[in-house]
């Protein structure tokens, strides 16, 4: 189900992303506000600045009928025009005070806006309106007693714009905080895991992003039949990463992960949590509480595993570099859509759980969409993993994740969240650790300071308990300059 799924998503996103890469190309402004004033300096032509966005409803039917219509072409011949995505250049909205879209802005030679037109002109009337601003160019008094003179029709009024954190956010309007960085934290991906799956981002040209995030879960796995498998230890995640926005449409990330095991520190609370509501321990108090023990019997002629609080310490030392890509930032019907790919190396000298991974790689496609003070986020990731065996059981060399999330911006700053995370088993023929693992997450994010967000997580397992992690808990914080 979760292959079949994931192929129909990859299908949506292609065709999705070929559709806004498609379009009318009667009419192509440049989408350099600064090299279009530049050029008409030199010039000493007017300039027509034409501020919308992909989901707004007027922009698009003033694009698609008003701007390349034969009246507007004829009548601003002697113009030269840019037109401004407002996702993908908010800081220009706020220098020319964009307070609602379409905006038409008509600017003299020398740089200095002179009229507005809001909202959804007519042919004609746009026509119009450049024949007259030609004129008036020509006699200067007139010209001054009319500037900024400003003319309204039906408009998309700009209710909230980016500020604090997202003060200089790309595709501000279909892509929130998102989701908490989480890779999946089941039991065998906790042998060799998986990377972490990226959404749309709002990073923009020349902005950094530094981010360091902690994930500590519970990993309880006991077959009280056959006796095939017990895992029993807790393993905290813990990674940096440095994020720089090399344009408004690409970003590189360059991450560093630690993988920590250790003696189950959470045994007490979680069992005392079961006996309080008549759950069942599922065999916790037959093993010692604070300590590692791993027993692995998969059969057919393999090793058996047998490990204790000696396998604890560091077992993981990663680094990861990502390339992203934000191929748009929406429009009316279609979501924000992305794609990355991520390449993973393991440094230094691993050791106890998992060993040498080898190198393993992850392509990305990823989908963002608001509906009011609510967006929605899925991410389909495929990765190709260097290694294909611990400790003697097969693992396979592919697996296919989902990740699926909704944020509810209840606050301009803070956020609630819900994400669930799909992920394939990657052991072969091994029980419930061939089978997917399912984890919910419920997390918040606030911005506690300027530029900085606060994020938290708790970590349940869902379907398949044996491969999803007991309990965990999530924290990080993230800051943009």
């Amino acid at each position: 189900m979760l292959r079949r799924t994931a192929l129909s998503l990859l299908t949506v996103l292609a065709l999705a992303t070929v559709t806004a890469a498609a379009g009318d190309t009667s009419f192509e402004p440049s989408a350099d506000l600064a090299g279009v004033l530049a050029q008409a300096a030199r010039n000493q032509q007017p300039v027509v600045a034409v501020f919308g966005a992909g989901w707004c409803p007027h922009c698009r039917e003033l694009r698609r009928n008003v701007l390349g219509s034969h009246q507007v072409l004829a009548a601003g011949t002697e113009f030269l025009w840019a037109e401004i995505d407002i996702d993908r250049a908010p800081d220009l909205a706020r220098e020319y005070g964009i307070d609602a879209i379409p905006s038409i802005l008509l600017i003299d030679p020398s740089g200095t806006v002179r009229q507005r037109v809001v909202g959804l002109i007519g042919a004609g009337d746009l026509a119009a309106q450049l024949r007259l601003f030609g004129t008036l160019l020509a006699d200067p008094e007139r010209l001054e007693d009319r500037t900024a003179e400003r003319a309204i029709y039906p408009a998309t009024t700009l209710v909230t714009t980016p500020s604090g954190f997202r003060a200089r956010s790309i595709c501000f309007s279909n892509v929130g905080y998102g989701p908490l960085a989480l890779a999946s934290q089941s039991p065998f991906q906790s042998l060799r895991f998986g990377v972490t799956p990226t959404t749309p981002s709002t990073l923009t040209r020349g902005e950094t992003e530094l981010r360091f995030t902690g994930t500590w879960v519970n990993v309880w796995a006991y077959d009280e039949t056959g006796g095939t498998y017990l895992l029993d230890y807790e393993a905290l995640h813990a990674k940096g990463s440095l994020a720089y926005g090399l344009s408004d449409a690409f970003q590189l990330d360059l991450q560093l992960e630690v993988r920590t095991a250790f003696g189950g520190v959470m045994d007490g609370l979680i069992q005392g949590f079961h006996d309080l509501l008549g759950m069942g321990q599922g065999g916790r108090k037959l093993f010692p509480r604070g300590q590692i023990h791993i027993e692995l019997d998969p059969g057919r002629g393999l090793p058996r595993t047998v490990l204790g609080n000696d396998a604890g310490g560091v077992y993981a030392r990663n680094v990861v570099v990502t390339a992203q890509h934000n191929v748009t930032c929406g429009t009316a019907v279609l979501p924000a859509l992305s794609w990355s790919l991520s390449v993973r190396r393991e440094i230094g000298q691993a050791r106890g759980l998992e060993g040498g991974s080898g190198i393993d790689v992850a392509l990305a496609l990823a989908a963002s969409r608001r509906w009011g003070d609510w967006y929605g986020y899925l991410t389909l990731a495929s990765t190709w993993f260097g290694r294909d065996e611990v400790y003697g059981i097969p693992l396979t060399s592919h697996q296919m994740s989902l990740l699926a999330a909704a944020e509810w911006r209840y606050r301009p700053r803070t956020s609630a969240m819900v994400q669930l995370l799909a992920t394939q088993g990657v052991a072969k023929d091994f029980g419930p650790f061939s089978d997917p693992s399912w984890e919910i997450t419920l997390g918040w994010k606030s911005e506690i300071a300027e530029a900085t967000v606060l994020e938290l997580g708790l970590i349940e397992n869902v379907i398949t308990f044996d491969n999803s992690p007991d309990f965990g808990i999530h924290a990080g914080i993230t800051t943009r300059f």
